[in-house]
């Protein structure tokens, strides 16, 4: 029989931080989704894109992105939405919306009619710009159009949408962080084959995420034990978990409204750290090219910038160190940014019209 056991309540991780410094970064990360058993890292992930990296322009005055974008994937019932949803809720301007009802005009921004003449044009802005400032949850991003998903680059990239559509032309900025979730439907996990963004989405857009992950569902019976304690537990002691979570996530918003008044410096230590890791990478990534393998490119080189960042502002610090990258690239090597991507030339994981036209293309040969 399993042994009995006892609950037990746990100090807030903000709390702990203001009373230890040494608190890490996992244990506030606890606070992130509590109703969500596991996922760790993503939940790290989380906390630092909530934080986000620090805002700077370029000699020539541009705005450089300090947003950091986050792709989930995996196997259905792998609390993806749920995580999706608490992100929405708990950011001040957080905006969940589902990729089976959303087009790109709905996403980015669409031209509609004035109410009042009925005759000139306006622009209404969608999730995306509404978010702005704040975090945008896309879900089942895998039922979107090829089209659909391709416009929301430039707002994950550059930061703006630029509309040209009925003699309207402008570009709007927008400062969102996307939160994206998806399912590969019809594919293999495995350990010696794990599919990136790209397994779903053109290399362009997959590129602009910071940190990729798989969410993958295992069979494992102690893992199992605990997911069903966690549940049953959640659905027969809801009334006292509820007022410890509003507790924990209120200190958890104070932590983060502290973190984010720091911007931290990265100190020449850590810079030559990032220089390291991106020349030894790209070299690495040479051999295993032909095997399918990511290079890191220039806008992971930039994510780890930002990852780095957020660290250092998680822990209140002034100056961005070494150990702060570290921790920041362990997170990335646990991601999926720089897998195997041989899946996503199966065809597994595409969009509806890239699906369609291929299957269109096999009956064709087929009857011939």
């Amino acid at each position: 029989s399993s042994p009995k056991r006892t609950g037990r309540t746990l100090p807030s991780p903000a709390r702990c931080l203001g009373e230890h410094r040494q608190t890490t970064l996992d244990q506030i990360a606890e606070a992130v989704a509590p109703n969500v058993h596991g996922h760790r890292d993503i939940k790290k992930a989380i906390l630092l894109m909530l934080i986000g990296g620090v805002s700077k322009e370029d000699i020539d005055g541009h705005h450089r992105r300090s947003t950091i974008h986050l792709c989930l994937l995996g196997d259905p019932a792998t609390a993806k939405s749920a995580l999706l949803q608490w992100t929405a809720v708990f950011s001040p301007r957080g905006l969940y919306t589902s990729g089976a009802s959303s087009t790109s005009a709905g996403l980015t921004v669409a031209i509609v009619p004035d109410e009042m003449d009925g005759v000139s044009r306006i622009i209404k802005p969608g999730a995306l710009l509404l978010a702005s400032g704040g975090v945008c949850c896309i879900d089942d991003f895998d039922q979107m159009e090829d089209r659909d998903q391709s416009a929301i680059r430039e707002a994950l990239d550059q930061q703006s949408v630029t509309v040209s559509k009925a003699g309207i032309h402008t570009r709007l900025a927008t400062n969102t962080s996307v939160l994206l979730a998806g399912s590969v439907r019809g594919a293999f996990f495995g350990s010696d084959q794990c599919a990136g963004a790209s397994a779903m989405m053109p290399p362009s857009l997959a590129s602009c995420f910071d940190l990729t992950f798989l969410l993958e569902d295992h069979q494992d019976s102690n893992r199992d034990e605990d997911l069903a304690w966690h549940i049953v537990q959640i659905a027969c002691d809801s009334s006292g978990r509820t007022a410890s979570k509003d507790v924990s996530e209120q200190r958890l918003r104070d932590h983060l409204q502290h973190a984010r008044s720091c911007r931290p410096e990265i100190s020449p230590e850590a810079q030559e750290r990032i220089r390291n890791w991106y020349v030894r990478s790209r070299q690495d990534g040479r051999t295993a090219a032909p095997l399918g393998m990511n290079r890191p490119s220039p806008r992971q080189l930039e994510g780890l910038v930002r990852l780095s960042e957020a660290v250092a502002r998680g822990y209140l610090s002034t100056e961005v160190q070494v150990k702060h990258v570290e921790e920041a690239l362990g997170l990335v090597c646990r991601s999926s940014n720089l897998h195997d991507t041989a899946f996503a030339r199966s065809g597994h994981g595409l969009g509806p019209a890239t699906k369609r036209a291929r299957l269109a293309g096999q009956k064709q040969t087929a009857s011939r």
